[in-house]
């Protein structure tokens, strides 16, 4: 719809007025995609559908040459907020499941440093530290 307004609105105020809303459409349908992933426990493709929001909220500011106020964006900083605490619930769920693993952290690791969520890779970091202390001390 969004796409189809800004094609055949000859208005460029009117077409700003409809494109306005395209980031809080994209949070609001990466919640609704993403919520009954996680009831299933899905969170990598949850954390997909968040990601794939805060790329098409990237490009929307883009097209409007706002890039540098990305920050100031509250859908922006609302889907960052959801996808923090999706990957701490999936770590969280694959620890009751002892599925979490020093080899898997240390995936998560690399990722979350690729993603520059420095706050997530230092406590990633910390209980990679703290497993391997362990490890060592059971032998």
């Amino acid at each position: 719809l969004f796409d189809f307004v800004r094609r055949h609105t000859r208005d460029e105020r009117a077409r700003m007025q409809f494109d306005q809303w395209r980031p809080y459409v994209l949070m609001m349908h990466a919640r609704a995609v993403a919520t009954p992933l996680v009831a299933m426990h899905q969170y990598d493709t949850a954390v997909e559908v968040v990601e794939s929001a805060l790329d098409g909220i990237q490009e929307f500011l883009g097209e409007y040459q706002q890039e540098d106020r990305v920050e100031e964006c509250t859908e922006w900083n609302n889907l960052q907020e959801w996808r923090r605490e999706l990957v701490d619930e999936r770590v969280k769920f694959q620890a009751s499941r002892g599925e979490l693993t020093i080899e898997i952290l240390r995936r998560k690791l690399q990722e979350a440093v690729e993603r520059e969520e420095f706050e997530e890779a230092a406590r990633l970091r910390d209980e990679i530290r703290r497993r391997g202390a362990s490890d060592e001390a059971s032998t």
